[in-house]
């Protein structure tokens, strides 16, 4: 499967200048299980609304954090992050544009979702196409087939249907 760092970009100053260019006001910061150093991923958000919502999903991180850069405060504590502290990896929450999936990855994605999207009596449906996509910093796994789009996110050694 994917990590977090093979499909996002690092979080520095020249996205954050961006990005505030760009009009987006608010960050949210939550843990990234990663196997080396401690990372974080920020999120960012143009409207409030928006970015409070992840940050009620990820309610459980212990490290979570809502930034709003007209808080000079909170905007002093984004540009330490933004600034690459040592000992720690931070990252931004888009996806990358050449992110791809790999055929390898395809076909266990396609063996690991066919029973739950096919009733046996029904011929299997033709798989159209994949995509990868980020939901409050957990990693979606979309498959589009011929009856319609599926969702997954892997956990515990396992993909589990997102329903949406």
């Amino acid at each position: 499967m994917l990590n977090m760092e093979d499909i996002v970009p690092n979080f520095d100053n020249d996205t954050l200048s961006l990005l505030l260019k760009k009009g987006y006001k608010y960050f949210v910061r939550q843990q990234v299980n990663s196997s080396s150093i401690k990372t974080f991923l920020f999120t960012p958000y143009t409207q409030w609304v928006f970015a409070q919502q992840h940050y009620t999903y990820i309610a459980s991180d212990r490290y979570k954090y809502l930034y709003n850069v007209d808080n000079s405060f909170e905007m002093e504590n984004l540009l330490k992050a933004a600034n690459k502290p040592d000992g720690f990896k931070i990252l931004l929450g888009i996806i990358k544009k050449d992110v791809t999936i790999s055929t390898e990855l395809q076909q266990k994605l396609i063996q690991s979702i066919q029973p739950k999207i096919v009733l046996p009596s029904i011929v299997p449906p033709k798989i159209i196409s994949f995509a990868i996509n980020l939901h409050f910093g957990e990693i979606i796994y979309e498959v589009q087939t011929s009856v319609g789009k599926v969702k997954f996110k892997y956990k515990d050694g396992q993909f589990i249907h997102v329903v949406k």
